[in-house]
């Protein structure tokens, strides 16, 4: 196995056993964290 190889699987599985992966923000979430940090300037 490369190193490649081996680290890609080592980022799979880190994704896949990851706790707090759905406690990703959606899309509206995004856009009104964007439309705050575009107020601050």
């Amino acid at each position: 196995m490369s190193v490649w190889q081996y680290m890609a699987a080592l980022d799979g599985h880190a994704r896949a056993n990851d706790p707090d992966g759905d406690k990703r923000l959606s899309g509206s979430e995004q856009d009104e964290l964007w439309d705050w940090l575009q107020s601050k300037e």
